[in-house]
């Protein structure tokens, strides 16, 4: 099956992609100034890369709908975007966990961020389902409970 490109689409994603990535740079970074300037007008690079991928991820289903087509292979269509989300999402938990020590801790730890050695912390992390246990929540990387939340929508 050919997929079909929608013209103007992957550039608007790749600004709204930027735009995520400099809202989070102003998230955390330490100076104030910008944070304030920064921080509300790249919030909606996040809802934009939300709202695009959305559409983008459906709309092979609706096409189907639309024209009468039989549906997309979901099976297929997971094992493809494992296949190209997973092998990034788990060198990057644990590069972040076991060697750069930067991993969010949960909240029940008192340092906010370090070396993660909790195996069952690293093991929720990895699985996606750290916003779903309270002794996890926004454990790992912060801006994975985007991920943990697109994998229970599947």
């Amino acid at each position: 099956m050919q997929r079909r490109r929608i013209m103007g689409i992957e550039g608007l994603r790749g600004v709204a992609a930027g735009g995520v990535l400099l809202c989070h740079f102003a998230q955390y970074s330490p100076h104030s100034t910008v944070t304030t300037v920064l921080g509300l007008p790249l919030r909606a690079g996040v809802e934009l890369f939300f709202g695009l991928s959305a559409f983008l991820l459906f709309q092979p289903f609706a096409a189907a709908i639309v024209n009468g087509t039989a549906l997309p292979a979901t099976g297929r269509y997971l094992v493809r975007r494992a296949r190209r989300i997973a092998p990034a999402y788990v060198a990057w938990v644990l590069l972040v966990s076991l060697v750069l020590g930067a991993a969010a801790a949960p909240p029940l730890h008192d340092a906010p961020f370090g070396y993660q050695h909790d195996a069952g912390v690293i093991g929720s992390d990895l699985l996606l389902v750290q916003n779903f246990r309270p002794s996890t929540f926004g454990s790992g990387i912060g801006p994975a409970w985007s991920l943990a939340i697109e994998a229970a929508f599947y």
